[in-house]
């Protein structure tokens, strides 16, 4: 199902400079909810009105059959529609928040009227323009289907085959004195882009907006009161921008701040030809020099590198230990990498894929396993002498796999659920399992400025490989092809460039 929503900005001539883009909203857009309940609605009162007929025509034809003549049988047809839809109306605006919701809850098990994830253009002049007007070219169908995302996670997205092909011509940013106007060269397509695109990640989230938070370019343009910053100098973004003042921060853990703003969510990101770099982020540190020998594609992959580098010092791997990677996408085999940085003694990487066991091999893999045909459990029991592995990080956002990775871990030991997991995240666990194996079990959340400082002085020393993790490239109106490589799960990390 597709919409055209249209501003009145469409029929005017605009004279600006051009810049392509690839414009982002989700099923939580308002004007989009407005469009699909308009349907619902529609839905909904044929469904009553269907009904009041039947109604009224089962009365008529009983009155017909005791005896009453032709008139009489219309005008009982005519009073029972008119009461039964009264009766309604006086429902409806009654319980308007019990039984309408019930009712649409109940259409909406139908897949044709599950909510969308829309891919808007917009023509706007500033920043604040672009919060009032949307240029929309079509709605991207919801159905279920399962993809392996940057963390080989399982999430729900539109079909490309529902995508539109076109991309709109964006006014160039303009930038203030405090900004600095970025020149993409190479942005790269991460999982959580891809829960935007499926209406899974609605927070934080601006509509309409441009997504992409994995970048690297060149910078074109130096607002006059930047201190530090070239005109043509290669640099990367760190694009979460802690508040440093919430209790998170104050604790020493910006990575979980409560006010955080960052670049391709609060503000433009990188699927687009030219970035604004806001003040706020130049003055926290978050924009990267890089030597001319690092290549954009592996300045865009610092960021997700970082917050590899923040799961790793949760997990606590070190020396010695033994490692069980569950998923070897890019998050994967990042991880990979930096446990054999970080001295483990070996690293077991478990991934069905056979391309991405290879590359994981490739990479520094001690061990891979294929865990449809192979036994990962007398694997990692053999490896261990049937202690279990020291430390394990799922990189795979699938819950039911969570319990069985739990018993492969040693008493002691530590599991990282790296990943962000599908759906709600929910599933079943044997709790005893943690409990008596004292497991530590944690997460992750985005990363702190040094981890990405870290990461950034990690591809600087060549110390880890990320140009291998990358197996795609697209330009930007190709985008729609960049998708579908993600979701078909035959790629790894999808870079997009201008």
């Amino acid at each position: 199902m597709k919409y055209i929503v249209k501003s009145p900005l469409a029929s005017k001539t605009m004279d600006f400079p051009k810049n392509k883009s690839y414009i982002f909203a989700a099923e939580r857009l308002t004007y989009i909810i407005m469009e699909q309940k308009k349907i619902e609605h529609i839905t909904l009162h044929l469904i009553v009105f269907g009904t009041i007929v039947i109604i009224g025509v089962l009365a008529r034809q009983t009155v017909l059959h005791y005896g009453w003549d032709e008139f009489s049988s219309y005008l009982i047809l005519i009073v029972c529609s008119i009461v039964i839809g009264a009766i309604y109306l006086n429902l409806q605006m009654a319980f308007r928040q019990l039984l309408s919701p019930t009712i649409e809850r109940c259409i909406l098990r139908f897949e044709g009227y599950r909510n969308k994830a829309v891919v808007v253009e917009a023509l706007v002049k500033h920043s604040k323009l672009a919060e009032s007007t949307i240029i929309s070219k079509s709605i991207i169908s919801e159905p279920e289907i399962e993809i392996k995302s940057d963390t080989t996670e399982e999430v729900s997205t539109p079909s490309c085959s529902e995508l539109n092909e076109d991309v709109t011509e964006l006014p160039k940013p303009e930038i203030g004195d405090g900004d600095i106007l970025l020149e993409m060269k190479k942005a790269a397509i991460c999982g959580t882009d891809m829960r935007i695109l499926a209406g899974t990640k609605t927070k934080g989230v601006r509509y309409p907006s441009v997504i992409g938070h994995e970048m690297c370019g060149v910078i074109a343009e130096v607002g006059k009161d930047v201190k530090g910053y070239e005109v043509g100098e290669k640099v990367s973004i760190a694009n979460v921008i802690p508040c440093g003042s919430c209790p998170a921060c104050l604790a020493g853990r910006e990575n979980a701040c409560m006010n955080r703003k960052a670049i391709g969510y609060e503000f433009d990101g990188g699927f687009e030809e030219y970035i604004r770099i806001p003040e706020i982020a130049i003055k926290s540190g978050n924009v990267v020099k890089l030597p001319e020998d690092v290549s954009f594609t592996a300045g865009a992959l610092i960021e997700p590198l970082a917050c590899c580098i923040r799961g790793l010092k949760n997990a606590g791997t070190g020396f010695n230990d033994t490692v069980l990677i569950v998923g070897a996408g890019p998050i994967g085999l990042m991880h990979m990498q930096l446990a054999k940085i970080a001295g483990a003694k070996e690293v077991i990487v478990s991934e069905p894929n056979e391309m991405r066991r290879e590359v994981a091999l490739e990479l520094g893999a001690d061990k891979v396993v294929d865990p449809t045909t192979e036994d990962l459990p007398q694997i990692i029991s053999e490896a261990t002498n049937g202690m279990g592995a020291d430390v394990i990080v799922m990189a795979i956002g699938v819950p039911a796999l969570v319990n069985s990775t739990l018993k492969l871990c040693k008493k002691g030991g530590t599991v990282n659920l790296f990943a962000g997991f599908a759906g709600t995240g929910e599933c079943t666990i044997e709790v005893n399992t943690i409990h008596y194996n004292e497991i530590k079990v944690n997460g992750s959340t985005a990363y702190k400025r040094e981890d990405y400082l870290e990461a950034a002085d990690m591809v600087k020393t060549k110390k880890i490989n990320l140009d291998r993790i990358a197996t795609h490239t697209y330009s930007i109106e190709k985008f729609q092809n960049a998708y579908e490589m993600c979701k078909s799960g035959k790629g790894l990390k999808i870079i997009i460039e201008p």
